[in-house]
């Protein structure tokens, strides 16, 4: 007579306890090896403890882009004026901002002017796209 005993899940190791008695070597093999598939795939172990498995994300860095807002494109007008060695533009609201385009802004000394670009808060640069006289 062949004898099969399965005894409960181990609470110290997890292992469940098997021992076999007098069975051919063929059916201990599929045996063991069933055993191995059920406690290997992590659905079936979850669904035999009664709880589903739980999936951690993976944290991911921010993208050096995503740090800071980037500026939008906006019309400020003003006079651009000379401010020691550079000139600046002086908005109607009476802001003060340096312009990265000295070439652009020297054509435009002292006059009314509409300048389309994008201000970076933090230096309070305006990085020029078009400069254009008011009125004209």
């Amino acid at each position: 007579m062949t004898v099969l005993h399965i005894r409960s899940k181990s609470k110290l190791t997890g292992n469940w306890t098997l021992k076999f008695s007098n069975l051919p070597v063929g059916i201990l093999s599929i045996l063991a090896c069933a055993l191995c598939l059920a406690t290997a795939n992590p659905v079936h172990a979850a669904g035999a403890a009664g709880s589903a498995p739980s999936i951690q994300p993976v944290p991911t860095q921010p993208a050096p882009s995503q740090d800071k807002p980037v500026p939008k494109t906006q019309v400020y007008n003003g006079t651009i004026v000379k401010d020691g060695t550079s000139y600046v533009l002086r908005a109607s609201s009476g802001a003060v901002y340096r312009l990265d385009d000295q070439t652009k802004a020297a054509r435009f000394d002292s006059k009314s002017v509409r300048v389309t670009g994008k201000l970076d808060d933090t230096t309070k640069l305006l990085h020029v796209e078009n400069i254009s006289e008011m009125g004209a």
